[in-house]
C-alpha cells in the first residue's frame, strides 16, 4: 500500500523507483529542464588547436558536455580522433563514466564539485590553459579559481538549459532536485505545502531551494540518484 508520494524533477533509474514502490513510496518524474545542444562541428574546430598545445586541459563538469562534445566529433570524420591527444579533467559520478564510455583516455579527478576540480587542476602544476566544455548556466567556481590562479580559461558553450515547468496538481510529500535550473523551473509553475520536504542533491542545489521556500530540506552530499532515495527512504520509512 502506498504511504508516501514523491515527485522527481528528472527520470530516475527503474530499478531504484521500483525499490521506492516495495517501500510504500509512489515516484511521480517529471524533466523540468530541457538540454538544447548547441555546439557546431565548426566551432569544436576553431577550438581544437589549443587542446593540442602542452600545458592544456580539456574539462568537462556535466555528462551532458561530454556526450555533446563526443557527439559532434563522431559526426565529424576529420575531428573524431582528437580525445586521444587530451589531457582531461572531469568531475566524478556520471560525468567521469561519460569519459570513460565515450573517450579513448581516462580523466583525472575524483571530486564532486567544480571548486574541488579546480584545485585538482591546480595541483597538477603543468597546467597553464584549460579548455572547459560546459553550459551556458554553469557555475562560477571553477572557472573563477583558475582565472585568480592565471590559468587562461577558454569557455565553449556546449548546450543551453531550458527550462520546462510543470504544474503540480496533487499533493506530495517529497520532491527530489537535482539542479538549481530544476529548482528555479518548478517554483516558477508551484507552491508548496509547509508539510513538503524537499530533497537537494548538493549544497547550491539546497541554496536555490531556501531562495523559494521555507520548508524543510535534506541535502546529499554524494551527487548520485542513489544517494538522493537513500535519503528518502530514510526520512520516510525509518523516522
Amino acid at each position: 500500500m502506498t504511504q508516501y508520494s514523491i515527485l522527481s524533477t528528472k527520470k530516475l533509474i527503474p530499478s531504484l523507483t521500483q525499490n521506492l514502490v516495495k517501500q510504500g513510496i509512489a515516484c511521480k518524474e517529471e524533466e523540468l529542464i530541457r538540454i538544447e545542444p548547441v555546439l557546431s562541428g565548426e566551432t569544436l574546430e576553431t577550438v581544437l588547436p589549443l587542446t593540442y598545445e602542452p600545458g592544456t586541459a580539456v574539462v568537462f563538469t556535466s555528462r551532458n558536455a561530454v556526450e555533446i562534445v563526443a557527439a559532434v566529433l563522431h559526426a565529424n570524420e576529420d575531428l573524431d580522433a582528437a580525445p586521444a591527444h587530451w589531457q582531461i579533467f572531469s568531475l566524478a559520478g556520471t560525468t567521469r563514466d561519460a569519459v570513460l564510455e565515450l573517450f579513448d583516455n581516462e580523466p583525472t579527478g575524483e571530486v564532486f564539485t567544480g571548486a574541488l576540480l579546480a584545485e585538482t587542476i591546480l595541483a597538477a602544476d603543468d597546467i597553464h590553459r584549460v579548455v572547459f566544455f560546459c553550459s551556458n548556466q554553469r557555475r562560477d567556481e571553477l572557472p573563477n579559481i583558475l582565472s585568480e590562479h592565471d590559468i587562461e580559461v577558454n569557455e565553449v558553450i556546449t548546450y543551453e538549459t531550458i527550462e520546462t515547468p510543470v504544474l503540480l496538481k496533487e499533493n506530495i510529500d517529497g520532491v527530489l532536485f537535482f539542479s538549481p535550473s530544476a529548482v528555479s523551473s518548478f517554483f516558477s509553475a508551484n507552491k508548496l505545502p509547509a508539510s513538503t520536504v524537499c530533497f537537494a542533491i548538493g549544497n547550491t542545489t539546497a541554496k536555490a531551494i531556501t531562495a523559494h521556500t521555507n520548508n524543510k530540506v535534506i541535502i546529499c552530499q554524494t551527487p548520485t540518484q542513489q544517494c538522493m532515495l537513500n535519503l528518502v527512504q530514510e526520512y520516510f520509512i525509518k523516522k
